[in-house]
């Protein structure tokens, strides 16, 4: 006969042993969380200022870009010329919420703009904060794709170094 109360015995501990390996891991990601914050906050804000007194980016782009520290968990940039663009980000636990919102001019041949001729679209992701087998941290979105810590300003703020949409104002 086969000790099979000796082998439930050995799995429920491992499950408990697993459960609690994950708990500790949430814990230090949580506590990971606030400093990464202050550290994404100062390193956006930082480009935000390059990206700003950079000519060429300026030039293309045709705009500053504004930061806005909303509060200690969340920010926003925006970009005022069409395509005007927001980006707002927040920090709930583990997860960065991304949100884009985007208007765009419908008939750029069409002046003054009237509300129909702006369209709005909006993007959201969630980020989650996540570490490697050596204990690094490292954002995921949602399609899996792995973002470094010192890549994730770039992340956030590149698309909104966009052209602006070609118009003919008739004055």
């Amino acid at each position: 006969m086969s000790n099979w109360i000796d082998d439930e015995e050995s799995r429920v501990r491992a499950e408990e042993g697993e459960v609690k390996r994950r708990q500790e891991r949430e814990q230090v990601i949580s506590r990971l969380a606030a400093s990464i914050w202050h550290e994404l906050l100062y390193a956006v804000e930082e480009d935000v200022k390059r990206l700003n007194k950079n000519e060429a980016i300026q030039q293309k782009v045709r705009c500053e870009l504004k930061f806005f520290g909303e509060s200690i968990s969340s920010f926003r940039v925006e970009k005022e010329v069409y395509p005007a663009i927001r980006l707002y980000v927040s920090l709930s636990g583990g997860t960065l919420y991304v949100r884009r919102t985007i208007a765009k001019i419908r008939y750029p041949d069409k002046f003054p703009y009237q509300d129909d001729s702006v369209s709005r679209s909006e993007e959201k992701e969630e980020l989650k904060l996540n570490m490697d087998v050596d204990g690094a941290p490292y954002f995921q979105a949602e399609d899996h794709q792995i973002i470094k810590l010192e890549q994730l300003p770039e992340y956030l703020l590149k698309p909104l170094l966009v052209e602006p949409t070609p118009t003919r104002r008739r004055f």
